[in-house]
Formats: structure tokens, C-alpha cells, sequence
């Protein structure tokens, strides 16, 4: 059930994403100006989102920016790479006992005290389940 849960995370972050990277190619040139397309090359873009960046990542070239260099927190992202990063490496039923440090780190709170002990699931729910927003 928490897998499931978490791929659909997964799946709707990696959809609403405000970036894209695009990857490298294999070592195949392409000839920019034999590409068919229906774009208007001239015109901007209609993106809702409130930051973009479009990066050619070879030449770090910026081929379309809105406030691409705004700094803005990870949100989402950073709770879905720590769920999966657990997961891969707990069982679900380890206990951890919380830290002092980890008590009172900032950010979105369960209001988890130090030296409390808690199964890997239960902590799971609390990451993907509590947010800020």
C-alpha cells in the first residue's frame, strides 16, 4: 500500500514539474534547421508555472527562462527522494528512535519528541502525508 501511495506521489510530482532537463544525446548531431515543427519560434511560450528554466546542458546554454534564477524551495521533491531512500534501505517495521537534533529540525512539524520510537511506516506517513502547503 505504501508503494502504491508513493508512486502515485512520484507519478504526480514528476507530472506538475516547473523544470525540465533535457538529456543528452548519444552522440548524434542534429541539424537544428531540418527540424519540423509547428511552433512558432518567434513567440513566448503560454507557461502557467511560476519559474522555468530550459537548459541545453552541454553548452549550458539557456534556451528559454521566467524567472528561471528566482531561488525557491525544493518542496515535494526533497520528501519524496528521503521516502524513497528509506524505503530502499529500511523494512517498514524498523523502529527509529528520534533524535534530538531531528526533533527540532525546522520545516513542517509532527510535533515528534527527541528519544520518541517509531516504526519506519509510521514515519513515512508523516513525511508523505504533512505539508506545509
Amino acid at each position: 500500500m505504501l508503494k502504491k501511495i508513493l508512486f502515485l506521489l512520484l507519478l504526480f510530482i514528476f507530472l506538475t514539474q516547473n523544470f525540465i532537463f533535457a538529456d543528452e544525446i548519444d552522440d548524434e548531431e542534429i541539424d537544428l534547421n531540418t527540424i519540423e515543427t509547428s511552433a512558432n519560434i518567434n513567440e513566448i511560450p503560454k507557461i502557467n508555472s511560476k519559474n522555468v528554466l530550459v537548459l541545453e546542458r552541454s553548452t549550458e546554454t539557456v534556451l528559454f527562462e521566467k524567472n528561471g534564477y528566482t531561488k525557491t524551495p525544493m518542496a515535494s521533491t526533497t520528501k519524496i527522494m528521503t521516502a524513497t531512500i528509506a524505503i530502499e534501505n529500511c523494512k517498514l517495521t524498523d523502529e527509529v528512535e528520534i533524535s534530538s537534533k531531528a526533533a527540532h529540525t525546522g520545516g513542517s512539524t509532527l510535533g515528534i519528541t527527541s528519544n520518541t520510537k517509531l516504526s519506519m511506516r509510521t514515519l513515512l506517513y508523516g513525511l508523505l502525508m504533512r505539508s506545509r502547503k
